[in-house]
């Protein structure tokens, strides 16, 4: 769901007509102070208490990304409340408490980071304990967007059924004019849902799903919502057992020395994902960075790809939907927060940093880039 317009989309930046001291001698013309009728950089403009509040909080540290420095950085940072921007960023990017936690890995590790939105529905089963999906799953999440496209003209009363069962947000397997069923993350496994277990099925490409009957979601959906957790109860331990997305990044940048995108596979790649997924775990322990299926990041940024695919997945088809920028982005610079609206305001954002690009944006384009 697309984030609510709204005036002031930078948390805690610097005045419209300065830089940082780090960046003074790279910056581009100031940004435009508002969203409305502001041009194309709308979405780079400045919520002036929020920046006076988050500049005053910044501490000056070393830039670190070690998993007990990044863990401390994120636990301090657990009760702080969230500005505006921040507000509207955690209600359909990431989660509020992860936001807190990748400012801090963040503003430790020198670098910004932003994120495609993942949606309401998506955030709700991430609350839930939902397993995030990784690259290698490529059918979407149930939601409005991708019933209509499957329902048509019954869409509105199949979604209504969806949600009466409680089962919007999950991943869904998709037949060509109904939904097959629900992919199922490891936790549904034959030691410990050995029932379960056996009544799930194998997609085309390996991984398991729950089967629902579209005409009967509910009694079809028995037999996973009774299913007992650890300790021995059902009720909603059926939720935490179902793939919903992960947090798509959009750009990671280094942004100490020679500032630019990470190269796909590089180290600073590697080293930005696990600190970003250490200090999620450190607020949310369930969010284990060493777990395949509960991490939140689970591969790099969108930015790389194409490259990525293109170097080591031969072959493989490339999803246009990830290849294609999509817009706002929610922007953490160094533990600052933004929004971005548009392909300009990104660019501007880029020059503004003396951020160096391998991709050039196309912006006449308004979403796609060539690698």
């Amino acid at each position: 769901m697309r984030a609510n317009r709204n005036n002031g989309l930078t948390a805690g930046a610097l005045p419209p007509n300065s830089a940082a001291p780090d960046d003074a001698a790279k910056a581009a013309p100031p940004v435009a102070q508002s969203d409305r009728g502001a041009g194309p950089l709308a979405g780079l403009t400045a919520l002036k208490a929020d920046r006076a509040q988050c500049m005053s909080a910044r501490p000056s540290i070393r830039s670190t990304t070690k998993a007990p420095a990044v863990m401390s950085h994120a636990r301090a940072d657990t009760s702080r409340e969230l500005t505006p921007v921040e507000a509207r960023i955690a209600q359909t990017f990431v989660r509020p408490e992860h936001l807190r936690a990748i400012a801090a890995a963040a503003r430790a590790g020198s670098f910004a980071v932003s994120f495609r939105a993942s949606g309401q529905l998506s955030l709700k089963r991430l609350a839930n304990g939902a397993p995030a999906k990784g690259h290698d799953i490529l059918e979407k999440t149930i939601k409005p967007g991708s019933v209509q496209e499957v329902y048509g003209a019954d869409s509105e009363r199949r979604l209504a059924q969806i949600e009466r069962a409680d089962i919007d947000g999950y991943v869904g397997h998709w037949g060509r004019d109904k939904l097959l069923g629900l992919y199922m993350g490891p936790a549904a496994n034959e030691r410990d849902t050995p029932m379960l277990f056996g009544a799930l099925r194998t997609t085309p490409s390996g991984h398991r799903y729950y089967p629902v009957d579209h005409d009967d979601l509910e009694g079809s959906l028995a037999l996973l919502k009774r299913t007992q957790g650890p300790s021995g109860t059902a009720g909603s331990f059926w939720r935490s057992l179902p793939y919903t997305g992960d947090y798509d990044t959009h750009d990671m940048i280094n942004m100490a020395g020679h500032r630019a995108p990470v190269p796909s596979g590089s180290r600073d790649e590697h080293r930005i994902m696990r600190s970003l997924n250490v200090a999620i775990e450190a607020i949310d322990p369930i969010r284990k960075a060493s777990s395949g299926s509960h991490r939140l990041i689970q591969h790099g940024p969108q930015h790389n790809y194409v490259a990525h695919m293109r170097t080591n997945e031969q072959g493989a088809v490339i999803d246009e939907a990830v290849a294609r920028a999509s817009f706002p982005l929610a922007m953490c610079d160094r533990g600052t927060w933004s929004v971005i609206e548009t392909p300009e305001a990104l660019a501007a954002f880029y020059r503004q940093h003396g951020v160096v690009l391998k991709e050039k944006w196309r912006e006449k384009r308004a979403n796609t880039f060539t690698a």
